[in-house]
């Protein structure tokens, strides 16, 4: 979540080197502590510091695509839009779940009880869906960029040619010049 924050923010401005620094530290950082987590914590503790983390990053997310589509009115991005909206508003269910229901023992994945692990598959069916439509929309920007790049190409020709019709008719024009006709 934490590079696709950082693409959403590529949209509406560059990427500063203190954020390409800063974004695999806290990968790391991350990692790290979830491994501590998993190999100390409890099942509850695991899934609060992963969805917790990730509740963060989609809120970034959202908050970039709502800057970006005040100007790109892109229907990808109002797709991106609603899917991270979506993710958001599951990540804090299946947390309210996880938190609510207490587990006595320190469970496993496979453990999980059915509506939280439900809620995870949702979830992730609307990641994969919010990475289809990202490429969907950069597939689209290339698109418009070839295109505008093959009309500007289109006008430059027309406009070379103008120009050697253009010598051309001054050439004549100067031989006839030169010929007294």
């Amino acid at each position: 979540y934490a590079y696709f924050a950082l693409c959403c923010r590529s949209l509406n401005q560059p990427i500063t080197q203190r954020l390409k620094v800063l974004i695999p530290s806290i990968v790391l950082v991350h990692g790290a502590l979830f491994e501590l987590i998993r190999q100390l914590g409890t099942f509850q503790m695991r899934v609060t510091w992963l969805v917790g983390t990730s509740m963060c990053f989609l809120v970034w997310e959202f908050v970039e695509l709502l800057r970006i589509t005040k100007i790109n009115k892109s229907k990808q991005l109002q797709i991106l839009k609603w899917t991270i909206a979506l993710e958001l508003l599951l990540a804090t269910l299946r947390l309210s779940m996880i938190l609510i229901e207490p587990t006595t023992t320190n469970i496993h994945l496979y453990e999980e009880p059915f509506m939280t692990a439900s809620l995870r598959w949702a979830w992730f069916s609307l990641s994969v869906l919010s990475y289809i439509t990202m490429t969907g929309f950069w597939t689209e920007r290339l698109a418009l960029e070839s295109a505008n790049i093959k009309n500007e190409n289109a006008e430059i020709n027309m406009l070379l040619t103008e120009r050697d019709v253009l010598i051309s008719d001054l050439v004549k024009t100067k031989k006839l010049v030169e010929t007294g006709a």
